[in-house]
């Protein structure tokens, strides 16, 4: 049953809507529309990527927004009413360096002042990129010491693999003072048990929880990776 109560949006009303904003600088583009869910897609390039060359994930947030926000105003049951983005929560998980990346927007709650929108994001070729989750969302939020860290190590990374500068990341997650969470997908071809071993051997206090019948780069998706990390976070605040 659809779920428009000003009409059934088009994407030329969404794209006329977007002229001249941020939206339309950065390439957003509407997709599909459908009973009670938008489609919308943003490109990686220079407009939208970080300086590590993979799609920011405030680039990530803006489609999000984008869509919640151009979908909640087409559910609004008053005159008169306008709805904009009043929080969220977005849970970065993989990355990509070019392509496009497409937003699903779907209604969680409709009520008469408030709405709730769950928006999905995918690459290309269907896997998750971005999953705004309020419950991993808030626990992250109040971990925001260990995850800029975590954001460190990962660049760190990054400089080291893709753009060749001499960093010794092993040196640096061996310096780490505070405990560390690693998902381990045991059917990783490119983080083997032994490398696990390795970095327990590094860090004894390393908590590690096996994701079964997953390979390299886990998956909050998963129930099992969810509720690690809230369980992890919530020892740690």
């Amino acid at each position: 049953m659809a779920i428009w109560t000003r009409g059934i949006p088009t994407r030329e009303q969404l794209a006329e809507a977007s002229k001249n904003t941020a939206v339309a600088t950065m390439g957003i583009e509407y997709v599909e529309i459908g009973e009670d869910y938008v489609i919308g897609r943003i490109p990686v390039d220079e407009r939208t990527v970080q300086p590590f060359g993979i799609l920011h994930g405030g680039s990530s947030v803006v489609l999000a927004e984008t869509l919640g926000s151009m979908a909640a105003n087409y559910c609004l049951r008053k005159e008169g009413q306008i709805a904009v983005g009043l929080d969220i929560n977005a849970n970065h998980i993989r990355s990509v360096t070019k392509g496009w990346v497409y937003g699903t927007a779907r209604p969680v709650h409709i009520g008469g002042t408030t709405q709730v929108w769950e928006i999905k994001l995918e690459n290309e070729e269907g896997k998750p990129q971005s999953d705004m989750d309020p419950a991993v969302g808030d626990a992250l939020r109040k971990a925001a010491p260990v995850v800029k860290i975590l954001r460190l190590l990962n660049r760190l990374h990054l400089l080291r693999t893709v753009h060749g500068v001499p960093i010794d990341t092993w040196d640096c997650f061996r310096s780490l003072t505070m405990p560390c969470l690693l998902l381990h997908g045991v059917l990783s071809d490119v983080l083997s048990e032994g490398i696990v071993n390795s970095m327990q051997d590094a860090k004894p206090d390393l908590e590690v929880v096996k994701v079964p019948d997953r390979g390299h780069a886990p998956f909050l998706g998963e129930p099992v990776a969810r509720a690690a990390i809230v369980a992890f976070l919530v020892r740690l605040i």
